[in-house]
This record gives C-alpha cells, sequence and structure tokens, in this order.
C-alpha cells in the first residue's frame, strides 16, 4: 500500500472509523471501531471491534437502525468499553508519529478522546496529526460528501487490502 508521507517524519497512518450511540460525546459512546494501519514500509493491518453499551448510555432505536448495531448484537459480539479504549490506544498509537485518517474526523476525534481519557489513556504527549476526508472531499467534489459517496466517486472498494 501507498505511503503518502514524508518517511522521516511519519511511522504511520491509520485510516479509522467509529459508530456511537449517539451525537454526545461526553454521555456517549463507540460502539464500533474500525481501522487500517499502514506503517511506512507498506504494510498494513485491519481491525473491527465493538463495545457493549454501558448501562449508563442512552441508546435509541433510530440510532441502532443507522448503525445496525442493535444492542444484543453488541452484546454477543461486543467486549467491555474499556478493553475496545485499549485496544484502540495501542492499535492508534503502535508507530510514533502517525497520521490519523477519518471522514468526519472531529466527531471521531471527539468520541475517541473522550473514550481513551475516561479509561486512563492520555494522548498529550504522543505525536500525531489528523486529516479529515470529508474536508477534502467538500473542497474536491460535488455533494453528497457521505463517506460511501467519497468511495464511489474515488472508485475505492471498502474491502481494498
Amino acid at each position: 500500500m501507498f505511503f503518502p508521507f514524508d518517511k522521516n517524519r511519519y511511522r504511520s497512518m491509520v485510516f479509522f472509523d467509529v459508530e456511537t450511540t449517539g451525537l454526545d460525546y461526553q454521555h456517549g459512546q463507540i460502539t464500533q471501531f474500525a481501522a487500517r494501519r499502514v506503517l511506512c514500509d507498506g504494510s498494513s493491518f485491519g481491525v473491527n471491534w465493538y463495545a457493549r453499551v454501558r448501562d449508563d448510555v442512552a441508546y435509541s432505536k433510530e440510532v441502532q437502525e443507522i448503525t445496525n448495531l442493535p444492542p444484543k448484537f453488541l452484546l454477543e459480539k461486543g467486549v467491555h468499553e474499556g478493553t475496545v479504549a485499549s485496544r484502540i490506544f495501542d492499535f492508534l498509537f503502535f508507530a510514533q508519529p502517525v497520521v490519523l485518517i477519518a471522514h468526519n474526523a472531529q466527531f471521531d476525534m471527539l468520541f475517541l478522546l473522550a473514550t481513551l481519557s475516561r479509561y486512563g489513556h492520555a494522548v498529550d504527549h504522543l505525536e500525531y496529526s489528523v486529516i479529515d476526508t470529508i474536508t477534502i472531499a467538500r473542497d474536491r467534489k460535488e455533494f453528497p460528501h457521505k463517506l460511501v459517496d467519497v468511495m464511489h466517486h474515488y472508485n475505492i472498494n471498502s474491502t481494498t487490502n
């Protein structure tokens, strides 16, 4: 896989997406974390983790339908949110400095940082940059700007290795 960043400055890039219980990063939680890390040698590795919804978190039917992640599925396939937080931390910051790339990165980063903080994973001392692909899409392609539309526009298959 192509590594488009200065190899003297960055050791890896991570493309990631999160699904959540809603829009409130302070009172909600991540239900799914999917990502692919690419090292500067071009090798890559992907993950897809699910978290059980905490008892104190609201999770509406509407959000469940949008994300296609019903509580029963998360209960069966998911693990404790703290376990997912530790996995995310290790995965994202395995090879630093890292470029984190997400579609609507501000939303995803708010949830990520709140989740990591909730479980004692400090990131203020880590070296990372963030790229938001929705900002790029708004500049380079006509509406709509959903990730699936951008992928279709650029002929990107989500199962590409």
